[in-house]
């Protein structure tokens, strides 16, 4: 396990939930505290405590999670992505759908 991804749950008051037509290159996605990751042959298991829930992620969601720390911009992740997964094509789609995924289940917010 990697361990806890933060600490106590988001105090936020309700998740921003921008369609992926309104991500930017340069927005940098950030993890909401408030879970656990742990790796798996085939990705991922996020655990949730504050939500009593479970998420199962593939290798890219799993990868752009990872990378979601407020440092790195789409544009960055794009990048690391295409280089880590050896992709011809653009990952733009493949991130941008792995990015409202995460934000629609309240693990990742544009900072």
């Amino acid at each position: 396990a990697r361990g806890p991804a933060g600490g106590a749950p988001s105090d936020e008051s309700g998740p921003s939930h921008p369609s992926s037509s309104s991500l930017r290159d340069d927005d940098r996605p950030i993890q909401i505290v408030g879970h656990t990751v742990f790796d798996e042959p085939d990705g991922c298991v996020v655990h949730q405590p504050a939500r009593n829930k479970v998420h199962f992620l593939n290798h890219t969601a799993a990868f752009v999670l990872e990378l979601c720390s407020g440092h790195h911009t789409i544009r960055e992740i794009e990048s690391a992505l295409a280089g880590f997964f050896d992709m011809t094509e653009s990952p733009q789609e493949a991130t941008a759908k792995a990015l409202r995924q995460l934000m629609a289940e309240d693990l990742v917010r544009i900072s």
